[in-house]
């Protein structure tokens, strides 16, 4: 039980990991291609990844656009492992995902 349960969910989900989860490039955060951020909240805490050519964008972003970015980053990433998970995550934090896309884009 505890070897089952000591992997990371990069060896379970090895598709969803290694993409910046704003643009869906490849870029591995062990490579150092990428950032992960994180969202904690009383309900657990949610990842995202970010390539670093992303990030630059989004820092140059005013405050309102550039948290629209990184919620639009954390609820795709939670739908690369489900999208009932990524609609959860969108309901959470009040993210219209259409227009985060558009604010992202």
């Amino acid at each position: 039980m505890q070897q089952a349960t000591g992997q990371a969910l990069s060896v379970n989900f090895p598709a969803h990991h290694g993409v910046c989860d704003c643009c869906q490039r490849a870029a591995s955060w062990h490579r150092r291609e990428a950032i992960r951020g994180e969202r904690a909240t009383p309900a657990g805490t949610f990842r995202y990844q970010i390539c670093f050519e992303c990030l630059n964008d989004i820092e140059a972003l005013p405050e309102e656009q550039r948290e629209a970015c990184y919620l639009f980053a954390l609820v795709r990433h939670a739908r690369s492992y489900s999208e009932e998970f990524g609609e959860f995550l969108a309901a959470w934090f009040g993210v219209e995902l259409e227009q985060a896309a558009k604010r992202a884009a």
